[in-house]
């Protein structure tokens, strides 16, 4: 009997007196209702999720796989296979699923459906934690998951990269979960079946080396707790583990698969930076950029979004209501959640071992020089973070269930779990304020297929690749994509890219299904009011892309290309004003200043030189330009700097640096 209590835990338990009379029993019996546990749920998982419908395509990666995969399958094959020899990487002979993910992705229905995998990803993860550790804790671990997701642009999934890393990580964990419930009886299980399971978890590792590393954490998980949970000293444990047929039966795709990849690399050394290993080893740069990617898929470690949402009092670009039933539906979670959980059995150790393997699953990026340099540039995350953010996640849901061991019973326990339910809440809230920001964002860089649709559509399209509109200029790319947006490696031809795309959808013009959204979803402007100073990074994210910005830093931010805007809305009519900021240039070698021209509505204000020191500028701006209540300052420039031109990675198009921006009328 107590070697069983110790092998199940007191997870299951509900220890303790049930509340009783007043308020604290209808509120128990309140938190308590399933059918309302389902619909909250439904609807913080529906409104967090539909803001992942907006981006695709949001790489120049995924530009250059667009590209090859409307050129059909021959190209498929011949780039896939020229990518696993230049990287060095087996995975990439499973890459024509990443092609044809994004032929496909102008479907707003196909899109639905990646989004629909990755959901149901941590689904299946949550469930798969929580029969692991023996714990009713699935709905928690869900929660948390879809209540702290960043939705970004920086190469995660399921937004960059669609299917190709969420496709095989729901196959594999479902694999697992099957593994789980089968255990000891696996020697019982027909032989088709096993086979079965055996390819589709070979086939996973396979798919992905990211997946493969997060599989392998998976086995580290599963028996670190057969170990902590073995009976005897440590040679009865390993016999024991040795003994089991289910050991070998998850040793031999590992084995397999390690094999495929590193016989792999063997014979073709990888040119690539990203799978290299740094030349130097630097432990602080290691453990920096390890964090960094560990914690880069939750909205929360972004320290730099806490300013937006304080200084900027707009509401988010589906209203209050959206938000409110996310603060709502995730504070009744959390607290109808936590009133339950009696602890976890193992649960510190298994806090630790989480917190580790969110560690592990981002340590081969760590290691390499590429993710070292762009740890430098401060990138926040890529494609390692969604692993990672599972078993951080993980971790967390371990540290809320041992809360729950030490929270009394009656009204304290009540009212510490409706305090629990209000912060995880307001996470949950400032999550969908960020995450309906980025999607409005993404929102504006994906129009540029929208309007190239539109044409191909009119039969509009300019003249072919050899024609006289080449480049940038008045040729089809500045057309579809006027400010720019949409960027691609160095060497990639963006005007031929737009062309071939056009050529594409005019080919296509009777598909139904092709361009069109099953919903609402359109980007809304975002304006400044006059009278208030803005700092540069005061403003929600959508603000800077449609409006010619980059997005900003601590400092300021940087103007797009050659021209940029500040729209102010709420101007009083015929009244004269003045537009105050402080600004810098941006100069190439050689130059000492740089002029910049201002209008207002259209119409020429004043034309200042710029030089590198940032200064105070002020225009008078007269009342008899500003018209409709809107006031919109343009910044023009001859020629904007790329830093990319001196040698470096940096390919942005810089204009010149603002720092703040004030317009008063006296």
């Amino acid at each position: 009997m107590m070697a069983l209590q110790g092998a199940t835990g007191p997870n299951d338990a509900r220890q303790g007196q049930e509340p009783a009379g007043g308020f604290v029993s209808r509120a128990a019996r309140l938190l308590d209702n399933r059918p309302l546990r389902w619909a909250a749920l439904a609807v913080v998982v529906a409104l967090q999720g539909v803001l992942f419908l907006s981006g695709y395509r949001l790489t120049p990666d995924q530009l250059a796989l667009h590209r090859v995969s409307m050129l059909g399958f021959d190209a498929i094959l011949t780039e896939s296979v020229a990518a696993a020899v230049v990287s060095g990487r087996f995975c990439f002979f499973f890459s024509p699923l990443s092609y044809y993910a994004e032929l496909l992705s102008d479907y707003f229905v196909v899109r639905a459906l990646f989004i629909g995998v990755y959901f149901g990803f941590l689904w299946a993860f949550a469930a798969y934690w929580a029969r692991l550790v023996r714990a009713e804790a699935a709905l928690l671990l869900l929660l948390l998951l879809v209540s702290l997701q960043i939705l970004d642009f920086n190469n995660l999934p399921p937004n960059s990269f669609t299917i190709a890393f969420t496709l095989p990580a729901l196959l594999l964990v479902c694999s697992r979960r099957v593994l789980l419930s089968w255990d000891g009886a696996l020697s019982q299980a027909s032989t088709a079946k096993r086979l079965a399971l055996f390819a589709v978890v070979l086939a996973a590792y396979l798919a992905s080396d990211y997946v493969f590393i997060f599989g392998v954490s998976l086995l580290l998980l599963e028996y670190a707790l057969a170990w902590w949970r073995g009976r005897g000293g440590l040679i009865a444990k390993a016999k024991g583990l040795l003994r089991r047929k289910k050991t070998w039966f998850d040793a031999a795709p590992v084995a397999l698969a390690a094999l495929a990849y590193g016989g792999w690399r063997l014979l073709h050394p990888p040119a690539y930076a990203g799978t290299t290993l740094a030349a130097a080893f630097d432990p602080i740069l290691i453990l920096a950029t390890a964090a960094t990617h560990a914690v880069g898929g939750f909205t929360l470690a972004r320290p730099e979004l806490y300013a937006v949402l304080a200084a900027n009092a707009s509401p988010p670009p589906g209203g209050w209501l959206p938000l409110v039933g996310v603060f709502v539906g995730s504070a009744f979670l959390g607290a109808a959640t936590l009133q339950e959980l009696r602890g976890l059995a193992l649960g510190k150790r298994l806090a630790v071992v989480c917190l580790g393997l969110a560690f592990f699953v981002v340590l081969p990026l760590a290691l390499s020089p590429k993710y070292q340099q762009l740890q430098l540039e401060h990138l926040p995350a890529y494609v390692d973070s969604r692993f990672a953010f599972l078993w951080a996640t993980a971790a967390l849901a371990c540290l809320v269930c041992l809360l729950g061991r030490h929270l009394g019973h009656g009204a304290r326990r009540l009212f510490l779990s409706m305090l629990f339910g209000l912060i995880l809440g307001a996470a949950s809230a400032y999550t969908y304020y960020h995450n309906a920001d980025m999607s409005q964002a993404m929102l504006e860089y994906t129009a540029a297929w929208d309007r190239a649709g539109r044409l191909a559509a009119e039969a509009r399209a300019v003249t072919g690749a050899g024609g006289s509109e080449s480049g940038r200029n008045g040729g089809l790319a500045a057309r579809v994509d006027p400010l720019g947006l949409v960027a691609g490696h160095p060497e990639f031809d963006l005007e031929a890219y737009w062309r071939q795309y056009v050529t594409w959808r005019e080919a296509r013009r009777g598909d139904a299904w092709l361009g069109e959204s099953l919903g609402r979803f359109a980007a809304r402007p975002v304006t400044l009011t006059p009278g208030r100073l803005y700092a540069a990074a005061e403003l929600p994210r959508r603000f800077y892309g449609r409006a010619g910005w980059y997005w900003p830093a601590a400092w300021g931010v940087y103007s797009r290309g050659e021209r940029a805007c500040l729209p102010f809305e709420g101007v009083a009519l015929g009244k004269d004003g003045v537009l105050a900021f402080t600004a810098g240039g941006v100069l190439a070698p050689g130059r000492v200043s740089q002029a910049l021209e201002v209008w207002v509505n259209g119409q020429p204000l004043a034309t200042l030189d710029l030089t590198a020191t940032p200064a105070v500028q002020q225009i008078a701006v007269p009342g008899e330009l500003l018209s409709g209540g809107q006031a919109t300052f343009e910044f023009r420039l001859d020629r904007a700097f790329s830093p990319a031109s001196l040698g470096g990675e940096d390919h942005r198009r810089l204009g010149f640096a603002l720092l703040n921006v004030l317009f008063v009328q006296p």
